[in-house]
């Protein structure tokens, strides 16, 4: 199945987002975007779903301007809110308790989760949860249903 069948069959309501982590995911290590998942974040901001982003990234000042610089430079734009880690909360928890915010404090239902490891997109509030996966270049993308 591809990937625009399984957004194509899910009914998208006036709440409903996706959560994309950044490295691996949306940018390689290098700073660089990934064309394949840039390309359905961007499908997913022209029908109006505005995606959030939770990375493992410390929530310290210059991590957080690094990281938006990078963002930009990437073409990533229009996204709803960004998490950054506390340096203090394990991944997994930080990455749960995160989409658990995105669900009830801002009334969101998250329909799917995009990521590169399996705190990315497993957890009570993944919706749909899909692995990206690098195999010699950025193009591969191995579903994983929650």
């Amino acid at each position: 199945m591809k990937i625009y069948d399984v957004i194509s069959s899910i009914e998208f309501k006036n709440n409903s987002t996706v959560v994309f982590d950044i490295d691996g995911t949306l940018i390689t290590n290098s700073g660089n975007g990934i064309k394949v998942t840039l390309d359905i974040y961007n499908y997913f901001l022209s029908k109006g779903i505005r995606p959030y982003i939770v990375t493992a990234r410390v929530n310290e000042r210059n991590i957080i301007n690094i990281t938006q610089s990078q963002l930009e430079k990437a073409g990533i734009t229009g996204y709803s809110g960004i998490y950054f880690r506390p340096y203090y909360m394990n991944i997994r928890e930080f990455k749960e308790r995160s989409r658990e915010d995105i669900t009830y404090k801002r009334n969101a239902k998250i329909e799917m989760t995009f990521g590169d490891k399996n705190w990315d997109y497993t957890g009570k509030y993944s919706g749909i949860g899909v692995k990206i996966s690098k195999l010699k270049i950025w193009d591969i993308l191995i579903f994983h249903l929650v």
